[in-house]
């Protein structure tokens, strides 16, 4: 007995940059680091094609996948948690980065000298 075909979820197309190792969006253009400005796949070849190119860029792609996503007020949103979490950007600052506070990022080791306080928490 045959399976009925899965209908396709709308999804995203995300990957990290081989170099930066930010996360990134496919758009209708590129590439982009701003999860609502992605082009939300909703045709099952369409979003396959994007996946198999964004496969092929070895130099500067690391681990492209489609993440299942909702059209949004804002642009699409991602369903799974660890897509909303990658969508939200980075949650520990990238050396040479500020820090989501504005902060720094603190250098590290035996001169470095104490860790900035953290921030206050937004009342």
């Amino acid at each position: 007995m045959s399976r009925p075909a899965r209908r396709f979820t709308p999804a995203l197309l995300g990957a990290n940059c081989l170099l930066s190792g930010r996360v990134l969006w496919r758009t209708a253009q590129g590439w982009t680091e701003e999860a609502r400005a992605a082009h939300l796949f909703e045709d099952a070849t369409e979003a396959q094609a994007a996946l198999t190119a964004a496969e092929a860029e070895v130099l500067r792609l690391v681990g492209p996948e489609l993440v299942p996503a909702d059209p949004g007020p804002d642009g699409p949103v991602p369903r799974p948690l660890r897509g909303r979490i990658r969508a939200g950007g980075p949650t520990l600052a990238l050396p040479g980065a500020p820090f989501p506070s504005g902060a720094p990022f603190p250098e590290t080791g035996p001169d470095a000298g104490p860790l900035p306080a953290p921030p206050d928490p937004a009342p």
